[in-house]
């Protein structure tokens, strides 16, 4: 059954949209285009407002995503053009925070904001492959750049999230999750055990692994963790002619469940 929408308007994009996220309340609607611009609107049920237009990049816009509001009020955007953009919104308006530029070759492809609980950290992906973090210093405006994988997937990142934070086993240390997925039809689950240490592929990567390639035909274009209470439950959607959405639960055997859940063509 075809879902009507509830609202539609006119953004005065003059390209392409490629993405379109509300905030954390709902109240503000963020969206990106080719014609290099990211949009801010107020959003109330049928009435919306632009507040402003934030210019900064010189091609493509792929994605923008909002910061948890108790870490203040940040909006990320990557482009075509190497870069993520960190804008804050200072009495109301939206200003540069921090700009990157990746001395890789290639488009900023993704972008991740980390748990709240973490602080001020983003995670990008990069057509080259590289997988990098910013990181805000508490206190100030100076960001911390850290190159976590050199050559996460061969064909680009086309997907990153971070996991909800969660225990070890066997002690009261926080585990960093990173899944990120490419166009060589592997997902990746990035590991730090604490703040000190490397990042790490997961030993669960060879068995992942094996089930994306058993399951994703093509590209593997989106992969996402749970949000209910799961914090080991992840699901990727790939460009497969079957249309096929993968569901894995992994538990601390390293034990691998793959579903498919979803079939059409």
């Amino acid at each position: 059954k075809m879902v009507e929408p509830l609202h539609s308007f006119e953004t005065e994009h003059d390209d392409m949209i490629h993405d379109a996220q509300l905030d954390f309340y709902g109240r503000r609607l963020a969206t990106c285009s080719t014609d290099t611009t990211v949009k801010i609107f107020d959003v109330m049920g049928d009435k919306h407002e632009l507040i402003q237009t934030l210019r900064g990049h010189k091609n493509a816009v792929w994605q923008v995503i909002w910061c948890d509001p108790s870490l203040g009020s940040y909006l990320a955007s990557c482009s075509a053009d190497k870069t993520v953009i960190i804008w804050k919104e200072v009495d109301g308006e939206w200003r540069q925070s921090k700009r990157y530029e990746n001395e890789f070759s290639g488009s900023m492809t993704c972008i991740a904001w980390a748990p709240s609980s973490v602080g001020l950290v983003l995670a990008c992906g990069m057509s080259s492959g590289h997988i990098v973090l910013l990181k805000k210093h508490t206190g100030d405006n100076e960001w911390d750049i850290e190159t976590i994988d050199e050559s996460a997937h061969d064909g680009g990142v086309l997907g990153i999230s971070w996991a909800p934070l969660s225990l070890l086993d066997n002690g009261d240390d926080r585990i960093l999750r990173i899944v990120s997925c490419g166009c060589e039809k592997v997902a990746k689950i990035h590991t730090q055990a604490d703040p000190d240490s490397e990042w790490e592929h997961s030993p669960l990567l060879i068995f992942l692994c094996m089930c994306f390639r058993l399951g994703a035909r093509r590209c593997v274009g989106a992969a996402d963790w749970s949000r209910e209470g799961h914090d080991r439950l992840l699901w990727t959607g790939g460009a497969d002619l079957c249309g096929r959405v993968n569901l894995l639960s992994v538990s601390s055997l390293c034990l691998i469940l793959c579903v498919y859940v979803c079939m059409f063509v």
